[in-house]
């Protein structure tokens, strides 16, 4: 995701969404779809 440089609050937003994300499985469940199998680095 691309945001402008210095911009913390919304990199911090993102990366709240993102850890969410994985917690729930979901960004597992889009990685095996497209790769075949979990590659997500998120809270590992």
């Amino acid at each position: 995701m691309g945001f402008a440089k210095g911009n913390e609050a919304l990199r911090d937003q993102i990366q709240k969404a993102l850890e969410e994300l994985a917690d729930e499985g979901t960004l597992a469940q889009i990685s095996e779809k497209w790769f075949q199998k979990d590659i997500t680095t998120i809270n590992q």
